[in-house]
């Protein structure tokens, strides 16, 4: 069935339609009966087009397929919920006040950290806990990333004024996060993500750095420039800061 759909659709350069992709789905759902299949959609809410997406998931759960069991993870939006709970097949469970604790503690752990390090006062170690709970609404990732920001300020002044004005939900932060890129460097940061995105296994922090030493943009055709080398691999980190992370101990991202 995919490949029917690719020979149809990709040989001509065309991007399949939605009711193209949304009718194989249905083919090969039907053709795994009575095989169970189950589907996690996570973070609903921060799907682009919801309105389309919603009306598919209802669409698919109103079949009532015997063997279709879907998992929908999401923040608690008022179309969302409107969709989700109109219908007594599908059942709803409420996990915020849950989310909210697991956040607390969380910060707990995180800011104490912090503020030990940059030996702020217990009265900014409260105000960046409180705002930051105040203002994730279920989201670990916003709450991360404002605390990447806020690991950069110099003195506790910096870290209060930067609590009054921080970015509402992920997609401001990460338009933060790419103005702050110096313009000299975006071209870098692209390079590596890009690399880091369409990797065939996970990329160690040596690996990722070395992808800038390919100059695709030389007049010539794509030539290896070792002066593009970086000098301390670590500097990768600081240009994509906020949009990656290493993991522990294994020098890998």
């Amino acid at each position: 069935m995919l490949e029917e759909l690719y020979h149809s659709n990709f040989r001509g350069h065309q991007q399949p339609s939605t009711e193209s992709l949304q009718n194989t789905f249905d083919r090969i759902v039907d053709g795994f009966h009575p095989v169970p299949i189950y589907i996690v959609i996570d973070s609903l809410d921060e799907c682009v087009d919801r309105v389309e997406s919603l009306g598919w998931i209802y669409s698919l759960a109103g079949r009532r397929r015997e063997n279709l069991h879907i998992i929908v993870a999401s923040r608690p939006e008022s179309d969302i919920i409107d969709i989700l709970q109109q219908e007594d097949f599908i059942n709803c469970v409420d996990l915020m006040d849950e989310v909210d604790q697991d956040i607390e503690l969380y910060l707990e752990e995180h800011v104490g950290r912090l503020a030990d390090v940059k030996k702020w006062k217990e009265e900014t170690r409260q105000a960046v806990k409180s705002t930051l709970a105040d203002g994730a609404q279920g989201m670990f990732q916003w709450v991360s990333l404002q605390l990447v920001g806020l690991k950069k300020c110099p003195n506790e002044q910096s870290v209060l004024k930067q609590l009054k004005s921080l970015p509402k939900g992920l997609d401001k932060t990460y338009d933060l996060i790419l103005s702050k890129i110096d313009e000299d460097y975006h071209l870098h940061t692209q390079t590596f993500l890009r690399w880091l995105c369409f990797s065939a296994h996970p990329m160690s922090l040596e690996e990722i750095a070395e992808t800038i030493v390919v100059d695709f943009d030389f007049e010539d055709g794509p030539r290896c420039d070792p002066a593009r080398r970086y000098n301390n691999k670590r500097d990768v980190l600081e240009k994509c800061a906020g949009l990656i992370t290493e993991s522990g101990g294994t020098n890998s991202i």
